[in-house]
């Protein structure tokens, strides 16, 4: 009966040790130009894919945009190294319009403050995530040439 009594509380114990290492991520996206279309936001927990390979993403979502804003919330995030990407999707045909690779619509990534030469690095881009809850924010660029 003890070893039974054990193994219950042992299993109570590390379910609540699991279920307090996990938090939210809330993901608020400013600086958008107008409410047309959607924003699409990628999660990555590594380098492989970041910054333009949703696919590889360990989490995605897309929102609808209000007063020039939006908010990604991602629930149960287990507490870690992360960095994430966005972009406007103003005409809603689920890519990213680019000239000769340079985006046409506007982008952003995680600790970004400007976009200078060439695509956001995971390394500059990740945060630590460590808390219920985590907040933070994503400024978005338009026309980069202007930031050169």
């Amino acid at each position: 009966m003890a070893y039974i009594l054990s193994f219950v509380l042992l299993f109570i114990n590390h379910s609540f040790l699991e279920s307090s290492q996990k938090g939210r991520l809330v993901v608020s996206i400013s600086n958008l130009e107008n409410d047309k279309g959607s924003v699409f936001v990628a999660l990555f927990n590594s380098a492989d894919g970041f910054p333009s390979e949703g696919k590889k993403a360990l989490k995605n979502a897309r929102v609808s945009i209000q007063n020039k804003a939006a908010t990604v919330v991602f629930e149960d995030l287990p507490f870690g190294y992360y960095a994430t990407t966005t972009y406007h999707d103003e005409n809603g045909n689920n890519k990213i319009e680019t000239i000769f690779g340079i985006p046409k619509e506007g982008v952003g990534a995680s600790n970004m403050r400007t976009i200078l030469l060439g695509a956001p690095k995971f390394e500059r881009s990740k945060f630590n995530h460590q808390a219920k809850e985590t907040k933070i924010n994503l400024n978005i660029i338009y026309d980069i040439f202007k930031l050169i």
